[in-house]
């Protein structure tokens, strides 16, 4: 999934690379890679879970829990690259009885800001034009504390209060593939006929880098994918409320292209970045309300 992020200032303009998207939107994988892809992997980070102390956790039925993240690189142009970052959870159970026993929460902290270098003074222009759609409101994308990423109050990732809780989850038949490379892929409660393996996934894609017209478009974000019980999660809540249970095992990662505009090349520095901090650091609520999705079961 990708929870509702986008640049206020791109729209139109490159709706084809920065489109907002929400939980029932998807954009389309990017092709498999060949050869001759202008889509160039970086980096790749999987993380295959080891299940101990089951039963003092009573978490027996547990089978199998899996994390994928990898930084990619996709030629847009003649010199120009789009930078992003796909990340994939999933868990097995050992029954479909207890498959909805589980869920997980994403939590985020960071910033997205669009930066600019006057040619005239030789000085970077910073503005905060991303919006983050949490929790039915806009956020400007300058999140110094972690919050919890989820487009409506229901806090469980890809869900939204009222409906089921896994409704948006996505499944595949096939051996546990990073799901943007195939096609192959269901939602959980539109089509679940053909689950022959009790085991679910979540995705997501932050917002991506490039530059266009000596404009860069920066991403400094941190995530925690969490696996819960399901029974520990509550219906709804507020974004602030991080520690509302403990979870099972928490998958941190992160998303970082910030462009140094005189090297002229995108860097992963260390950390968040926030240029031109200053005052509280307090989240910006802006616009109105978030639409929602109309799904009929």
């Amino acid at each position: 999934m990708h929870i509702l992020r986008m640049f206020g200032v791109l729209l139109a303009a490159l709706l084809l690379f920065c489109g907002s998207v929400s939980a029932a939107q998807r954009s389309p994988p990017p092709a498999k890679k060949e050869s001759a892809s202008p889509l160039t992997l970086l980096k790749s980070t999987t993380v295959d879970v080891p299940l101990g102390e089951c039963e003092r956790r009573d978490t027996c039925d547990l089978r199998r829990l899996l994390f994928v993240t990898e930084d990619y690189r996709l030629k847009i142009g003649k010199d120009e690259y789009q930078y992003f970052t796909l990340t994939y959870a999933t868990y097995e159970t050992a029954t479909f009885a207890t498959l909805e026993k589980y869920a997980f929460v994403q939590f985020i902290r960071g910033s997205v800001f669009t930066s600019r270098k006057d040619p005239v003074t030789g000085k970077t222009e910073v503005t905060y034009d991303g919006a983050l759609g949490n929790f039915d409101q806009w956020l400007v994308y300058k999140i110094p504390e972690w919050i919890i990423d989820a487009g409506s109050t229901s806090p469980t990732y890809m869900s939204i209060e009222g409906m089921p809780q896994h409704y948006w989850y996505r499944w595949q038949n096939a051996i546990l593939p990073p799901p943007w490379l195939t096609q192959d892929e269901n939602i959980y409660r539109q089509d679940r006929s053909q689950l022959k393996v009790p085991r679910l996934y979540v995705d997501d894609n932050p917002q991506e880098a490039l530059v266009v017209n000596g404009t860069a478009y920066n991403v400094s974000l941190e995530f925690k994918t969490c696996l819960y019980k399901s029974a520990d999660i509550p219906k709804t809540t507020t974004r602030d409320n991080t520690n509302f249970a403990e979870p099972l095992f928490c998958f941190p990662w992160r998303s970082s292209y910030v462009y140094n505009h005189d090297l002229k090349k995108y860097e992963s520095p260390e950390g968040l970045v926030f240029p031109g901090l200053t005052g509280e650091n307090v989240l910006i609520i802006i616009g109105d309300k978030m639409k929602r999705p109309v799904v009929e079961e």
